[in-house]
């Protein structure tokens, strides 16, 4: 009777605990789970050395004293894994920036990170790439209506960086493009992000996405050389190509 209340109990827990994600609930019926199988270990051990003799009780005790360190690590992984954080959907992530992107305002979507807390804790950080000549009133009111939308979706707390990369000037789009096709040929450079021209055209600003066994002194001098060659002032920001979509911490 025990062992199906213990067994009841468990069964029960982890059903509520999917429905309302509780972790408390999980390891609650893991910690019930955990017993039903202990407790059915050592009788099957008493029963087999009742009938036909062979002492088993060290392989009970053996395989109980693993079963309980077993049942430990995963309540401490249960408990932990929402305080540490936990690895956030990639299908959720490419939802997110599939609704950024959906504004015709929005050209690009880039350094995302998120930090998943829990079913009802997740963060986010983004960089989104704007028009320059769009007023701030605007632009606020597209942010925050995007921000509320992958809220309401996603249940994400949204933060948005905007960048303003894209001009109507042709001249500076014609140089930019150049730039930017000159640079990712260079051998170590994967990507550029928030490219722009400020100071009347002679400051030319972006940041470097990098292969990490790149030589970054190399990559950075030949950027560097490629952009002088331009009559520009390079302003360039290095960071290593990796997932920055991660689980709360580095």
């Amino acid at each position: 009777m025990m062992y199906l209340m213990r067994s009841g109990v468990s069964s029960f827990n982890s059903s509520l605990g999917d429905k309302i994600q509780s972790s408390a609930l999980k390891a609650s019926a893991l910690d019930a789970r955990s017993d039903v199988f202990i407790s059915a270990t050592v009788v099957t051990g008493l029963f087999v050395s009742h009938f036909t003799g062979w002492q088993i009780d060290g392989f009970v005790g053996l395989f109980v004293a693993i079963m309980i360190i077993r049942s430990a690590f995963e309540l401490i992984r249960e408990t932990l894994d929402p305080l540490l954080g936990i690895q956030p959907d990639d299908d959720v992530i490419d939802r997110m920036e599939e609704i950024l992107i959906s504004h015709r305002e929005i050209f690009d979507v880039h350094d995302t990170i998120v930090h998943n807390y829990g079913p009802n804790t997740t963060l986010a950080t983004t960089h989104v790439d704007i028009r320059e000549d769009i007023s701030v009133t605007e632009i606020h009111d597209i942010i925050d209506a995007l921000e509320k939308r992958v809220k309401t979706e996603l249940n994400i707390d949204l933060v948005v960086h905007m960048d303003p990369n894209r001009t109507s000037d042709d001249r500076k789009i014609a140089l930019i493009k150049d730039l930017r096709s000159e640079l990712l040929a260079i051998p170590g450079i994967r990507d550029l992000h928030d490219i722009r021209l400020r100071d009347d055209s002679s400051r030319f600003i972006a940041e470097i996405v990098l292969d990490p066994a790149s030589e970054w002194d190399s990559v950075l001098a030949s950027a560097e050389t490629v952009i002088e060659d331009k009559g520009l002032v390079p302003e360039l920001t290095l960071e290593l190509d990796q997932i920055v979509v991660h689980n709360g911490h580095l």
